[in-house]
């Protein structure tokens, strides 16, 4: 793909090969209706997109495009949703599945980018309450690389992080709603703009704390304490619950520390769980979410187990 990309961009007169790729779209638009004709225009439209994206020129504030890249890709979850009535699991990073209106992402050296709204915004504004963003994060430990290169080593979390308050070794794996009620100091907290952990292709561990981003909000937290790039930790046997009132730590720039307390029961999808074997920092969105409780620790207050 990115042999074709830089084929095009070398191009001194790309219009004009965009031009084409809207015109064969339009004439797919225009052909009669058959079975097989929406996918076939989907298809032209995806060429189309092609040569939309990679037809611009270096901007600073976004060299890589990124806007157009986060409208098409809700464009295309949510064409697939529609035509095929299925939930669909859309698997990316946070900063492209979190409801980022404002999304700011820092990917040293490459200065901060401007505010800018990301996919899942998008899938927000048109699902509504049916998508739900699950931010994915971890403590320390290794990624794989998937070029040969050794496992990437990510250090432990420290200030301003939001992992920082997020790390607490005694909670093990859990999945946190941050959609439950929560008592002031935790919702003031909340509420802060903050940053979160991004690990991309040049994350360098010295700079931990300005790969990040701020600006998004996912409902629910799934927090995985040390992944491996050798992919053996498996699923954990019990996914710990904890509800939005119970934070695992709040150190002293973050606010008081709170007890657990009764919270709604939380349901855990086995989308969820599934998700959280993977391991590793990331992020999905999938819509209407339903599947087995898993049971929690002596005192986080634990959903109700139930079996398939």
């Amino acid at each position: 793909m990115s042999a074709h990309a830089d084929r095009f961009r070398a191009l001194s007169d790309r219009r004009s090969v965009r031009e084409r790729a809207q015109t064969a779209h339009d004439l797919v638009a225009g052909a009669p209706g058959h079975d097989g004709h929406a996918w076939a225009l989907h298809n032209a439209r995806l060429i189309v997109q092609f040569h939309e994206l990679h037809d611009h020129d270096d901007d600073p504030l976004d060299p890589h495009n990124m806007a157009c890249y986060e409208r098409f890709f809700a464009e295309n979850v949510l064409w697939w949703q529609r035509h095929t009535g299925h939930r669909v699991l859309f698997w990316s990073s946070s900063s492209h599945t979190a409801d980022a209106r404002t999304r700011i992402a820092s990917f040293p050296p490459d200065p901060a980018g401007a505010p800018s709204r990301n996919a899942g915004s998008y899938l927000r504004e048109h699902l509504g309450a049916r998508y739900l963003s699950l931010g994915i994060t971890f403590g320390a430990g290794e990624l794989a690389t998937y070029t040969g290169a050794p496992a990437h080593q990510v250090p432990g979390p420290v200030p301003p992080l939001v992992e920082s308050v997020l790390d607490d070794e005694a909670a093990g794996d859990y999945l946190l709603d941050l959609r439950a009620d929560a008592p002031r100091e935790v919702a003031d907290w909340l509420a802060r703009t903050t940053g979160s952990r991004l690990v991309g292709p040049r994350h360098d561990p010295r700079r931990d704390t300005e790969h990040h981003m701020t600006g998004g909000f996912s409902g629910r937290v799934v927090r995985r304490a040390r992944p491996s790039a050798a992919g053996d930790a498996g699923p954990p046997a019990a996914l710990n619950t904890i509800g939005g009132g119970r934070l695992p730590s709040l150190p002293s720039w973050a606010g008081p520390r709170q007890g657990a307390f009764t919270c709604p029961v939380h349901t855990a999808s086995s989308v969820e769980r599934d998700a959280l074997a993977r391991g590793g920092g990331g992020g999905s969105g999938a819509s209407d979410l339903a599947g087995p409780l898993v049971k929690g620790p002596a005192g986080i207050r634990p959903a109700r187990r139930r079996e398939r």
